[in-house]
C-alpha cells in the first residue's frame, strides 16, 4: 500500500475498481471516488479500515480515487501529521 501524508491525496484518473483504506491516526477521514460531478465514499475514525467500490456509492466509469483528512479535527494541528494507507485497484 502507499503511505499519504498531509490533508490529502487522489489517484490518477482511471477506471479504478476497488480502494482500500487504513486511517491510522485519532481522527476521521474520508475515503472515496469523484468524477467530475460529485465526491462518494466512506468516513473512517481512528484506527478503522474499509474497502470500498465505485457502485457502492451508485458510481462507476473514468474516476479518480482518494482520501481526505477532516479538517475539523482536533488532532491534525499539522497537515503533515495526518497519515493514511491507500491503495486503489483497476
Amino acid at each position: 500500500m502507499s503511505p499519504v501524508e498531509g490533508l490529502s491525496a487522489c489517484s490518477d484518473w482511471a477506471y479504478w475498481k476497488q480502494l482500500n483504506t487504513t486511517n491510522l491516526m485519532p481522527t476521521e477521514s474520508f475515503a472515496g471516488f469523484q468524477n467530475h460531478d460529485r465526491i462518494r465514499g466512506v468516513y473512517l475514525n481512528g484506527g478503522q479500515s474499509a474497502i470500498t467500490y465505485p457502485e457502492d456509492h451508485n458510481m462507476g466509469g473514468y474516476l479518480q480515487s482518494g482520501v481526505t483528512y477532516c479538517t475539523w479535527s482536533p488532532y491534525v494541528v499539522n497537515s503533515g501529521d495526518a497519515y493514511v494507507w491507500f491503495k486503489a485497484w483497476n
